[in-house]
């Protein structure tokens, strides 16, 4: 029983020395959270972080954190944050009201919510109680769409797209679609219902259990966990398979599926949780927010010393210093232990370590020369190279290459005497033993001086090397210098695989060399800000790094010199990287204290930086002011801007104006602030790490009118005079043009009237000719009664037309009377002719005023040239209506036609010709040269069987400016 006792409290033991606390990062007050109390934490589709704290709303970026306030607000604590379909973020306060953000404020909602202040927001449709009413608003039209009567104590929570309904009174609950469709109901719950979670196919209960709490599938009943802490819970909800639960000893992370429990901000009072898009973990807390990385795998120890360089071997990673420190990292449980220091602390470079494969170690650790320390760390043995070595590169069994701050040697292996390829180029190289160099015989110092780096590629045995006199290939013909563009590369750190090279720069960009051709590779850090670049080849990956960031793109894309650089993330301190190593699928990052471990995948990399320009704003005299022209006047500019950094990752930042130089901007800078530009456009560009971004900062500076005020003053004056000069000379040339206008226009009108009363004075004895005719004829006949009656109205018409023609309009009514005393006469003429006239109930003819005689002209074609010749019934009907604010008279006849007419007239006299209708038209021409605008349209008409049936006439006479 003692031995069963003693195993399980080992293994209690060890899972407790083997437990690692997960990495997490607190922001408070000190890291410029308004306020350590949170009550609610959201994501919004650009992938801003806002955080509703005791303090009001506010925006994080990873840096830095805005805060949003409204005019008049009750107060500004609140909670409950949400997205509506045109990305305003929501958000209401402890008092009931709701508000919105437009622009950098918050605006208020126009009604008030009860007091308990949940409410849903689902694309374009916002949903809360009110007075007992559960009111649905449409956000696109502004107005309420439905209203359903509801308990008075009733409160709202959100579920995504569903809305949970809980009704205290009644002690139920209720999940509702938006358009109110219930999903969920649960009639008669018992009083320790706290929420229900929308599952793929099931609802999960949230039971409390006093003490502590249990969830429990809606459909089986079966219970997924359950806790007996004496805890009080705040919030749930769900994500996927993970349920989450906020009370007041943390937050509880639930797998659904493997019932894993995680606890996060153990011991705190936890009001919300989230889990952003890239996995991180956010919980609001009565003392800040909580962060934790992504998938929380993220492990760390601290170093004895600083400034640590790693290489992996075995099942550990071995980390030195430039102190001289050697340490191991025991990669199970992340634990560092310091092996051994140099007493004189000096740097370290370079380890060896001893394999059956590699006779190196043995060979290096019997030289006389002393090149290594060895140090035994269990059953490994490790080399550490002295100080003044910097790498080596093994040749083949016998030849060694060394690269050391003195020089860089070709060595031999004296225990092999089998021939070897290097022979040749060796024994070209070698010299006689000196009391300085006493075993020159074995070892040949090449001409290279303060060697830092060395590399060889067995595919195509050639050893690159980089010293203070340039990047050297030593094959075994000889030793040559790289050229590029006519100069000597220099070169901090080379990789060479598969016959490819990849040269890091001096400067920090990179050169792929392939069978002697160079291609410059783009680089994903920005070469121009001047920071220290590192190189690193693991498999099949080449990552490139400098203090701050981590960049990864595999090695065959280097080669074909298209490489796709991806960022990796990773969460330590920014501006401390210091080495990487990617050892048995997880990536170890040196910081400058610590070593950081997390999983690592090609594709498991942060996602690209994003960019948003905020705004441009002006101040001018102490004041501020933003103008959407982005035209401002002389004075201070300050442009606005965010980039998502919630890895700390602090990217390189820089801007240009106007294709000027790139310049840089701190990693934790913001904003851009230009004093007292000079007048003109502006254009701003941005770059994050090396990437041109779209986003563009375009305004105008207005040149102030004080400005160089004895030249504007001088110029003013000379301006007026030449001016007043100018206006003098152009108003007198104007009034002579003006004077000739009136003249000409006078003359016209004269020539216009003369026209009218021309066409007038030999319309009118056309016809008395026609009607002195008629009465010749009846005379002849020696019908007196009709004679007597045709003269009668002649000269009642004739009178008409006599005090007509002196008239340019006359009244609707007066060409009336006119027509229909001319009818007449024409109806004695002819028995058989018959007319109507009809009006329309608009048509005021004691107001209307049209031009005189005017519609006769066309009466009389009818009468004549369309009737004339017509045997039976002769009939013409007139029709006065309005339409589109124009006088319309319709004339319609039904005789021969205008086609038939024409042919009988081509038979008559070739003198004769329809004068009345000819002056009409010219006199129509006339008065719309005035803008009368008087239209007339001719229609034939026709039977079924095609044959002529008469003629219509639609005499369009403006009415709504009187002529």
């Amino acid at each position: 029983m003692k031995q069963i006792f003693s195993v399980l409290l080992l293994l209690f033991c060890y899972k407790l020395l083997c437990a690692q606390p997960m990495c997490y990062q607190v922001i408070t007050e000190k890291e410029g959270l308004p306020d350590d109390q949170v009550y609610n934490v959201f994501q919004d589709t650009k992938g801003f972080i806002w955080i509703a704290t005791d303090a009001g709303l506010c925006r994080y970026d990873g840096i830095q954190f805005k805060s949003y306030s409204g005019r008049n607000m009750s107060s500004v604590a609140g909670s409950y944050i949400r997205e509506d379909a045109w990305h305003r973020i929501w958000y209401a306060n402890f008092d009931g009201f709701l508000y919105h953000t437009q622009g950098d404020s918050l605006i208020r909602w126009s009604t008030k919510l009860t007091e308990q202040p949940e409410y849903f927001l689902y694309q374009k449709q916002l949903q809360f109680a009110h007075k007992g009413n559960l009111l649905t608003y449409d956000l696109e039209k502004g107005t309420c769409v439905a209203k359903n009567n509801v308990a008075q104590s009733v409160y709202l929570f959100q579920h995504d797209s569903l809305v949970e309904l809980g009704f205290f009174e009644k002690q139920h609950i209720e999940l509702r679609t938006p358009q109110g469709h219930v999903l969920y109901e649960g009639k008669g719950a018992n009083k320790n219902l706290f929420r229900v979670l929308p599952d793929a196919h099931d609802f999960l209960r949230i039971e409390l259990l006093f003490p502590g709490y249990r969830i429990v599938s809606a459909n089986t009943g079966n219970v997924i966990y359950s806790n007996h802490e004496a805890i009080s819970l705040n919030a749930c909800g769900i994500n996927k398979n993970e349920i989450w639960v906020a009370h007041t000893r943390g937050c509880h992370l639930i797998n659904k599926i493997t019932r894993q429990v995680t606890l996060l901000a153990p011991e705190q009072i936890c009001t919300a949780f989230l889990k952003d898009r890239h996995k991180n973990c956010w919980v609001g807390t009565n003392k800040g927010l909580f962060l934790y990385p992504s998938e929380m795998q993220v492990d760390r120890t601290l170093l004895p010393g600083t400034h640590f360089k790693l290489q992996g071997f075995d099942n550990k990673i071995y980390g030195y210093n430039q102190t001289g420190q050697l340490v191991r990292i025991d990669t199970q449980h992340l634990e560092a232990k310091l092996l051994y220091e140099n007493p004189f602390r000096r740097p370290y470079y370079h380890l060896l370590f001893n394999t059956n494969k590699d006779s190196s170690f043995e060979w290096f650790r019997n030289r006389q020369t002393n090149y290594l320390t060895t140090i035994q760390d269990q059953h490994i043995r490790i080399g550490l190279f002295n100080p003044g070595v910097k790498r080596f590169a093994r040749l083949s069994s016998m030849y060694y290459v060394v690269a050391s701050s003195m020089h860089t040697s070709l060595i031999r292996n004296t225990a092999q005497s089998k021939p070897d390829v290097w022979d040749s180029i060796f024994n070209s190289l070698k010299r006689k033993p000196t009391s300085h160099e006493p075993f020159s015989d074995i070892s040949v110092p090449l001409q290279f001086s303060r060697s830092k780096w060395v590399v060889f590629d067995s595919t195509v045995q050639k050893a690159y090397f980089a010293s203070s006199q340039g990047v050297s290939k030593l094959t075994p013909k000889g030793i040559v210098p790289l050229i590029y563009r006519g100069e000597v590369l220099f070169a901090d750190e080379i990789i060479a695989q598969q016959g490819y090279t990849l040269l890091l720069l001096t400067n920090g960009s990179l050169l792929r060399l392939y069978r002697n051709t160079y291609q410059e590779i783009p680089s994903p850090i920005d070469i121009s800000l001047g920071k220290q670049v590192h190189l690193h080849c693991f498999d099949s990956l080449i990552f490139i790094f400098d203090r701050s960031q981590i960049f990864v793109s595999s090695w065959n894309a280097v080669r074909e010199g298209k490489p796709v650089w991806k960022r990796v993330s990773f969460f330590g301190k920014t501006g401390s990287l210091q080495d990487i190593l990617l050892f048995k699928n997880n990536l170890y990052v040196s910081s400058e204290h610590e070593v950081i471990r997390f999983p690592f995948l090609n594709e498991a990399i942060t996602p690209k930086e994003i960019f948003y320009l905020d705004g441009i704003q002006g101040r001018l005299e102490g004041r501020s002011y933003s103008i959407a022209e982005h035209e401002f006047k002389q004075g201070d500019i300050r442009i606005h801007f965010n980039i998502l950094d919630f890895y700390h990752q602090l990217p390189e930042l820089s801007y240009r104006v106007n294709q000027q130089e790139w310049r840089a901007i701190p990693s934790t800078q913001r904003m851009l602030e230009f004093a007292s530009l000079s007048p003109g456009n502006y254009r701003i560009q941005f770059k994050v790490n090396g990437v041109l971004q779209q986003a563009i900062a375009s305004f105008i500076i207005r040149r102030p009118w004080y400005a160089q005020f004895w030249f504007y003053g001088l110029f003013i004056v000379l301006l007026f005079a030449l001016v007043y000069l100018w206006y003098t000379i152009r108003l007198n040339r104007q009034q002579k043009e003006n004077s000739l206008l009136l003249e000409k226009s006078r003359l016209e009108k004269d020539l216009r009237q003369s026209m009218l009363s021309s066409i007038k004075s030999q319309m009118n004895p056309h016809f008395l000719f026609n009607a002195l005719n008629t009465i010749q004829s009846y005379i002849i006949t020696e019908d007196k009664d009709n004679a007597s009656g045709y003269l009668a109205k002649f000269s009642r018409l004739t009178r008409k037309i006599l005090d007509m023609s002196e008239r340019d309009t006359i009244r609707l009514q007066e060409e009336i009377e006119a027509l229909v005393l001319y009818i007449d006469l024409e109806k004695m003429r002819f028995n058989d002719l018959n007319y109507s006239i009809r009006i329309a109930p608009d048509v005021h003819t004691e107001q209307v005023h049209i031009p005189s005689m005017i519609i006769q002209p066309y009466v009389e074609n009818a009468i004549k040239h369309g009737l004339l010749h017509k045997t039976g019934d002769k009939q013409v009907d007139l029709s006065f209506f309005i339409k589109n604010d124009m006088l319309c008279i319709l004339i319609t006849d039904n005789g021969i036609g205008r086609k038939r007419s024409e042919v009988i007239n081509k038979q008559r006299k070739e003198s004769h010709r329809s004068f009345a209708m000819q002056a009409n038209k010219k006199r129509i021409e006339l008065l719309n040269e005035e803008r009368k605008n008087i239209t007339v349209q001719f229609e034939d008409l026709y039977d079924e069987l095609e044959n002529a049936t008469g003629t219509k006439v639609l005499i369009s006479v403006p009415i709504k400016n009187q002529l």
